[in-house]
């Protein structure tokens, strides 16, 4: 597993873990990112945003995900997974991320 650090638009930046995209959770409070893990031209490791959520109960929000077909179709091979128990602060990441990426499979976007 590996950390990936993504950052919003006020500048913060969080720190997600990368998992396979077929790892299964528990249900926890997070705020997740499906990503395609890429190597760049240097070689070096890359994470593209595809999709950012939030979600109460991980295990059972990313089994059947509304956006999977989508995600599929941009490469999605990761899933990067920001623990969080706080609903208000999910909230606030999200909204952060979502501002500071252009994510194709996010409607808002």
């Amino acid at each position: 597993m590996a950390t990936v650090i993504f950052k919003g638009a006020s500048g913060n930046t969080y720190d997600f873990t990368a998992y396979s995209i077929n790892s299964s959770f528990q249900n926890y409070g997070a705020v997740y990112v499906f990503t395609r893990e890429y190597n760049d031209s240097q070689g070096t490791t890359r994470y593209r945003p595809l999709y950012i959520g939030k979600t109460s109960e991980l295990g059972n929000r990313i089994d059947g995900h509304e956006k999977r077909d989508c995600v599929d179709q941009h490469g999605a091979n990761t899933l990067c997974v920001y623990w969080e128990s706080s609903a208000a602060k999910r909230s606030e990441i999200e909204t952060d991320l979502l501002n500071n990426y252009t994510t194709p499979c996010n409607e808002t976007n």
